[in-house]
């Protein structure tokens, strides 16, 4: 049958600009620093992740490969979903919040 429609964004939800998103507390931040580690997003996937800690390190291969994916599938199941994004660099910018600079999707 034809592919499911995309519903449309939540309320608040940003919307993606060119190849620029705006930044929600659902999404996970790549970077570094105290910006990103307090993003509501990253600590939400810090706290998934030191859940699974124990399990993860006694694991096989193919376990750990499926609580990460698990912890993935959380983030995206979030409404809004959340997405993984990495700032567009630009060093005369710090992170400081998320209107400084552009976001994006990396492939």
């Amino acid at each position: 049958g034809p592919p499911p429609s995309t519903p449309p964004p939540a309320e608040g939800a940003p919307t993606p600009q060119g190849n620029s998103f705006g930044v929600h507390d659902h999404d996970v931040l790549a970077g570094r620093g105290a910006f990103v580690n307090a993003h509501p997003g990253n600590k939400r996937f810090r706290a998934w992740a030191v859940e699974r800690k124990e399990r993860f390190d006694q694991g096989s291969y193919s376990e750990k490969r499926a609580m990460a994916q698990e912890i993935v599938d959380l983030v995206r199941a979030l409404v809004p979903p959340g997405r993984f994004l990495k700032r567009i660099a630009n060093r005369t910018m710090p992170i400081k919040d998320t209107s400084t600079g552009q976001w994006i999707m990396p492939p």
